[in-house]
């Protein structure tokens, strides 16, 4: 199996963008700030979509690496 590689500091912006803009969506909607913690994820996982979407359209990964079974083994 082959999966994308992505660093680690790609992966944070990732994340920190998304709820950044999942909350600022909240906040503007006139969401309380206590409620944000809680409705913010369903604003983030439409923007994690259209990231996605968005990086495979427009900029295809050029680099993937050999991704670990789904299931746990011992490696005989």
């Amino acid at each position: 199996m082959v999966r994308e590689s992505h660093s680690s500091g790609y992966l944070w912006l990732r994340a920190i963008a998304c709820y950044g803009a999942a909350a600022l969506i909240a906040w503007q909607r006139g969401w309380e700030p206590s409620f944000i913690v809680f409705v913010v994820s369903f604003y983030a996982i439409p923007l994690f979509i259209i990231w996605r979407f968005i990086e495979q359209r427009i900029f295809p990964r050029k680099r993937f690496e050999v991704a670990p079974p789904p299931y746990q083994t011992l490696k005989i």
